[in-house]
């Protein structure tokens, strides 16, 4: 009697016509409706707090890049035994990848540039983007020793449209099924390079 008694008690804070309750009265079927009523709103509610928060609709994707606009990913990779960087541009469906290496013949070490090759999307790679640009925006810190760090710009022209900077040192962006990291893309680009070599210019 007493648990039934503190919902109903529970009900009389919000009910226009609140419920009497005393030692002397038993509750009838609707006052217990009423109640077990206010019970499963307030479990619903409490099961939306556990849900994750819904992304900002104006998250940089893979799939919804404006016409004539450019996204462009600087991606750096780092951790014990590694350091990797490279340049990504994502246009009308297409990719264009860049990898950063040391000049050479530099005493101090300098980085450029160099042009690994272009790609089409296919659409299972681009829905992975999407996968794995939504893990970067969740704000998944980690405590890995590999930090990845992934500057997104989109641009048309010269004008800058959005910019999200990220951070993910969980070495997991690659644990959800259908996720495509970016090294994975670069691996992609590197091999439609290796088996489409450029003719050689006349000369050569």
């Amino acid at each position: 009697m007493g648990e039934t008694a503190d919902c109903v008690l529970f009900v009389q804070e919000f009910d226009d016509d609140p419920v009497t309750v005393g030692p002397a009265r038993d509750i009838s079927l609707l006052d217990a409706r009423h109640a077990i009523g206010w019970q499963m709103r307030i479990f619903l509610a409490s099961l939306l707090l556990l849900l994750p928060v819904a992304a900002d609709e104006n998250w940089l994707t893979a799939s919804a890049i404006p016409e004539g606009a450019t996204l462009k990913v600087e991606y750096t990779s780092s951790g014990c035994f590694h350091h990797e960087r490279a340049r990504f541009e994502f246009r009308n469906g297409s990719v264009k990848v860049w990898k950063y290496v040391p000049k050479e013949d530099q005493e101090k070490i300098e980085w450029e540039a160099k042009l690994i090759g272009e790609k089409k999307l296919v659409k299972a790679e681009i829905e992975g983007l999407d996968l794995l640009f939504a893990y970067y925006q969740a704000g998944n810190r980690g405590g890995c020793t590999t930090v990845d760090r992934i500057g997104m710009t989109l641009v048309e022209g010269k004008r800058v449209l959005r910019e999200e900077n990220h951070v993910d040192a969980t070495c997991h962006a690659d644990d959800r099924p259908g996720v495509l990291t970016l090294d994975e893309l670069l691996s992609h680009v590197e091999e439609g390079a290796l088996a489409n070599p450029k003719p050689a210019a006349a000369g050569d």
